[in-house]
């Protein structure tokens, strides 16, 4: 399954099925193929599904103040 990535007000929240878990706070670096650089999300969420693990990742866009984090 892709990954869903949807926006939410400053920030963009991704679903993504991993072989592994994770836990909250954890940062989980995925590459983007077609833009060819990674990407690094704290995830919020993780939950079992069969083989394989659902996280739920949110990063900040430029235009969070809340977070003052820098990308």
């Amino acid at each position: 399954m892709p990954p869903s990535v949807r926006k939410i007000p400053d920030h963009e929240v991704i679903e993504v099925s991993m072989p592994r878990p994770y836990e909250p706070y954890d940062s989980l670096i995925l590459r983007d193929a077609t833009a060819g650089r990674t990407t690094t999300w704290t995830v919020l969420d993780c939950e079992r599904q069969g083989d394989t693990w659902q996280v739920i990742a949110t990063r900040c866009l430029e235009s969070c103040r809340k977070h003052r984090r820098h990308r």
